[in-house]
């Protein structure tokens, strides 16, 4: 028996453990030496798992693989999911693996009748969607001598780490309000590093 194949059957007894904390480490710990697809088929299983954070850890590792099957999944449990949370990081593993046609999800989680937390993963997974696929079609025009320089001018302008007065007045807001110093500290760590990208 190979490495490969005996890390693989230890990693798979794990995923099938009666104790759902051994079940959660082996979600966020596949073994290196297993291929993607392997992973990402023994974890499907997992989104109908009785433990909803077993849920939530299978929906967000899903998210780390470009796999077609892997999305599918996500795709059904968020239309299915009954737990705020678990349902929030399915819609934000959708964001980062989906597809165009994936907006829509992605919109209607955002919308005002959701949960607080489905909906703060749903903008997230709309926003990085939306932000992978302008940068892949802006990269793809910059070799377009005609449009180069505006492909060019708009990544840096619209991709690049940056912030807005908006934003920057929210995090004040909630900053002089905290009551945890530690949160507090890094509020005003975060907020000295937006305003030095302005």
């Amino acid at each position: 028996m190979t490495t490969s194949t005996k890390s693989l059957l230890i990693w798979l007894s794990d995923l099938n453990s009666e104790v759902s904390t051994e079940r959660i480490d082996a979600i966020e710990h596949p073994p290196v030496d297993i291929d993607d697809d392997k992973v990402v088929s023994a974890v499907i299983p997992l989104l109908h798992d009785l433990d909803d954070l077993v849920r939530l850890c299978a929906a967000e590792t899903l998210g780390l693989y470009a796999d077609p099957n892997g999305l599918e999944a996500l795709r059904i449990f968020v239309s299915r999911e009954r737990d705020p949370l678990a349902r929030a990081y399915g819609l934000s593993s959708i964001g980062l693996i989906g597809e165009t046609k994936d907006i829509k999800l992605l919109v209607d989680g955002s919308s005002r009748g959701q949960h607080p937390q489905v909906r703060v993963h749903a903008y997230r997974g709309l926003f990085d969607l939306v932000r992978r696929y302008a940068k892949e079609g802006l990269l793809s025009l910059v070799p377009h001598d005609e449009v180069q320089d505006v492909a060019v001018l708009t990544l840096s302008e619209v991709l690049l780490p940056r912030s807005d007065d908006d934003v920057l007045l929210a995090l004040d807001f909630y900053a002089e309000r905290e009551v945890n110093p530690v949160r507090r500290d890094e509020l005003a760590a975060l907020l000295e590093r937006l305003r030095a990208n302005v």
